[in-house]
């Protein structure tokens, strides 16, 4: 991967990923079904729990149509199929680049750590201040006029 251009972290298991995903945020996950402590397509459901939309790929050694059919119905993006031969590890990297690509053109949709919590308390301050403007809107005797940030003037009482 690193010879196409792509930063790689590798996790052994589905615990050591799943915690490398609760501390850094990633463009792309691609793992394999087979993951020593946890079936690989309830891992991809955790991702995609804690991150709608994340571009995931899952490598698996056989070719079942049902598991195929699943990790499309919870949102995996690419299903690869192992050989004996290694062939997959020839498309795997264009693999990743369309993944890549994919998640550059989504915005991004995930704060992590002080940023989350950051965010959640100006969400909380910001609804806060919504209801003191809308209860003095409604109690005001006089009419009151704001601006939208669009710059239209908006009646509010």
């Amino acid at each position: 991967m690193k010879k196409h251009g792509h930063a790689l972290e590798i996790a052994s298991t589905a615990a050591q990923g799943l915690a490398m995903h609760a501390t850094e945020s990633y463009e792309v996950v691609i793992h394999d079904f087979q993951l020593p402590d946890m079936p690989g397509i309830d891992v991809c459901k955790m991702f995609l729990l804690d991150e709608p939309g994340l571009p995931i790929g899952i490598v698996t050694p056989k070719d079942d149509q049902k598991l195929m059919g699943e990790a499309m119905d919870i949102g995996i993006s690419q299903y690869l199929v192992k050989d004996d031969q290694a062939d997959y590890l020839e498309i795997l990297p264009n693999i990743v680049s369309n993944l890549v690509h994919r998640a550059r053109a989504r915005k991004p949709s995930r704060l992590t750590g002080k940023a989350l919590q950051t965010a959640k308390a100006r969400e909380k301050e910001l609804n806060e201040a919504r209801g003191l403007f809308n209860t003095l809107a409604q109690e005001a005797p006089i009419g009151i006029f704001y601006s939208g940030s669009d710059g239209i003037s908006n009646d509010a009482h």
